[in-house]
């Protein structure tokens, strides 16, 4: 396993996403603060554009036996100051 920590990692494909998407679209990337009901909580990265539902990537190195749990959670989830709910797209990577 690589000695970059899995914030670092988060934080690197936040900006590499920032990069490929067109600038209407918001990445954060490790938050607080930016789930309505659990502000106490902080997703990987965020990706939000006016008009459009949110979406959350949730990321862990391996064994990654938490991912799956956190990501359902996010999805009974707002993030603050948005009216759509979470998009809902599922995908598990494993290694």
């Amino acid at each position: 396993m690589s000695n970059q920590s899995e914030q670092a990692l988060n934080i690197e494909l936040g900006n590499r996403l920032a990069d490929m998407l067109p600038s209407f679209y918001k990445i954060e990337t490790e938050r607080t603060k930016v789930l309505a009901k659990s502000p106490g909580k902080q997703p990987d990265i965020s990706i939000t554009s006016k008009g459009r539902a949110p979406i959350v990537i949730e990321a862990e190195y391996a064994p990654a036996n938490k991912v799956e749990n956190e990501a359902q959670e996010r999805l009974k989830s707002r993030l603050k100051n948005q009216t759509l709910p979470l998009s809902n797209p599922s995908i598990t990577l494993a290694q």
